[in-house]
């Protein structure tokens, strides 16, 4: 079943703002205005007042190029420049001249050749306004519309391939990305800790837990934090590229439309009081006025009472161009009726050329409400479109962002924790073997080495486990029993397993760098179907009041719900919230 297109709404303003714009008087609307120039004349004139065909014709073209002249004029004088904006009051002047230099020409030249009373001066200098005024105003918001249409349509194209070709290259993106960040950590590190492992066998011993303490202090604490904070080059581009898209396309040519929406009264009666019967009128009836405004009058109420009725009808674009044309032949009869009920009859030769222009100006506006259909179905087409596109952007930044943390995690969690949990081995023992040293050595370069693996998952019990070896003999770590419930959803979650082991990393190395504890108790409870509870308790000593928040807590931020960390009377406790 054939979809049904939506029509938006014309807004006024914006239509008045487009006919009073530069577009009004380009040349495209100018040479495009020779078409209801010529048929007016040559439609409405002959068969009421003689004459061949070529004269009409020298006429009409006289008319035409008169009115051009005028508007000519104003674009390079008044109206100078393609930016210029809109100007409705200058424009309007214009477009009121040049109706008074057409009247006059046509005036002119139809008296030249016999054919236009001296008398018809004053409708003609009274028409010619109207008719200019309404005709190239009408032409101009169809025209503005279809620019618009165009422009976002090459905006957009540009903007959704830049998005399509980032979207081929994310994984390209990605690992480009990691290489840099593994090259900048290893390119630091690796002269540092191959330094401190020769300082393991030739120095004194007892200086070097204070070099490994500034070590930490100095590089690679630092380090972390520019890698965990910094920007890529590529999530800079990818930034801009996701900002500020026009969500519209061409759109795919409706099957189905609303024939209430294809009318459109405030276009038609717009361009009708410029066409309406002024001097027919004056000739027929001698109240050209109070026809003229019967005649708009009726277009706007049957017109608009057609919007309204037959706004559910939903037909193809060809049905509906047939239904709109019937809606204007209905215009016609009904002021037909309307003026001989009132006494103001006036011909049939003369409806019948109301009715020509009543169909151009219906079929000028059908062609317009077809544009901007086919531009309202892409603005929702490619809403969904960009909507898919924008996941993608998402999830690219996301995993830039996460190599980002992945690489200032492993420098910040396991590369911080072996050099301070030796520094501290180093500072206690008193005696110290080659064996012993082996082992800090092996430490060290074991952390320097999750560098390379960044990729690798490990498991739930493999980093828990680490994490215990790595702080044996400086603090005792006690774990809660993993055979539980909670410990199996933790471990069917890789992202949550991160999460976990980096809360536990991250309190025990803070307890033995700032609380100098000796003890910590980690107690966990699932509050919630997809909350678990951590409590984290150390015997060391109280917390500081400054204490200033660090790369640490930003950690602590990302990976929870919510953290609170406090003084106790025998040490400091974090309470924190861990989705699973």
């Amino acid at each position: 079943m054939p979809s049904k297109f939506q029509t938006p709404r014309i807004s006024v303003r914006e239509a008045f703002y487009n006919a009073a714009g530069p577009v009004a008087l380009s040349n495209r609307n100018l040479l495009q205005f020779a078409i209801p120039s010529y048929a007016l004349i040559l439609i409405s004139n002959p068969g009421r007042l003689g004459g061949s065909f070529l004269e009409w014709f020298f006429i009409a073209t006289g008319a035409y190029f008169a009115t051009v002249a005028v508007l000519i004029l104003a674009r390079e004088t008044v109206l100078a420049g393609p930016d210029r904006g809109s100007r409705p009051l200058l424009t309007t002047l214009a477009l009121l001249l040049a109706g008074f230099a057409r009247g006059f020409a046509v005036w002119g030249v139809g008296s030249a050749f016999e054919l236009i009373s001296p008398t018809e001066l004053l409708y003609r200098l009274y028409a010619g306004p109207f008719f200019v005024f309404g005709a190239v105003a009408t032409l101009a918001i169809y025209n503005a519309s279809k620019d618009r249409h165009d422009v976002v349509i090459a905006d957009l194209e540009q903007q959704k391939a830049a998005l399509d070709s980032m979207r081929k290259n994310m994984h390209g993106q990605v690992a480009q990305q990691q290489a840099e960040l593994l090259a900048k950590a290893q390119e630091i590190l690796i002269p540092v800790v191959d330094q401190l492992r020769r300082g393991l066998r030739s120095q004194d011993l007892s200086k070097l837990a204070p070099k490994l303490r500034d070590t930490i202090e100095e590089v690679v604490r630092p380090l972390s934090h520019e890698i965990g904070r910094a920007t890529s080059a590529t999530e800079a581009a990818l930034e801009n590229a996701s900002k500020g898209f026009a969500v519209r396309s061409r759109g795919r040519f409706p099957t189905k439309v609303s024939v209430g929406q294809m009318v459109v009264p405030s276009l038609t009666t717009f361009g009708s009081a410029s066409v309406t019967l002024t001097v027919p009128a004056a000739i027929t009836n001698g109240w050209p006025m109070y026809t003229a405004a019967i005649a708009v009058l009726l277009c706007w109420l049957v017109t608009r009472a057609a919007q309204k009725l037959l706004r559910n009808w939903w037909v193809s674009p060809i049905a509906a161009s047939f239904a709109v044309a019937a809606v204007m032949a209905l215009t016609v009869i009904i002021t037909g009726l309307t003026l001989n009920l009132v006494g103001l009859a006036v011909t049939s030769v003369t409806l019948m050329q109301y009715l020509t222009m009543l169909l151009l100006l219906a079929l000028l506006g059908f062609a317009m409400q077809i544009v901007r259909t086919q531009r309202h179905d892409a603005e929702v087409q490619m809403a969904k479109v960009l909507g898919e596109l924008s996941v993608l952007t998402a999830q690219l930044r996301q995993e830039l962002w996460l190599n980002r943390r992945r690489v200032a995690s492993v420098i910040h969690g396991p590369i911080q924790s072996a050099l301070y949990a030796s520094a501290i081995r180093l500072s206690q023992e008193q005696v110290k073997s080659a064996a012993y040293i082996e082992a800090i050595e092996a430490d060290i370069v074991g952390a320097l080495k999750k560098l390379e693996t960044i990729e690798e998952q490990e498991s739930f019990d493999e980093v828990l486990n680490q994490i215990k070896t790595m702080w044996d003999g400086v603090i005792e770590l006690n774990l809660p029993p993993l055979n539980t419930d909670w410990a199996d959803r933790v471990r069917e979650n890789p992202v949550v397993t991160a999460c976990f082991t980096s809360v536990i990393r991250e309190s025990v190395s803070n307890a033995a760098k700032h609380g100098k504890a000796t003890k910590v108790w980690v107690e966990v409870e699932q509050t919630e179907e997809h909350i678990l509870q951590l409590k984290i308790v150390n015997n060391g000593v109280a917390l500081e009041n400054t204490l200033v928040p660090g790369f640490g807590s930003s950690i602590l931020d990302e990976v929870s719900l919510g953290w609170r960390l406090y003084n106790t009377d025998n040490g400091a406790t974090l309470e924190i919230k861990v989705p699973i």
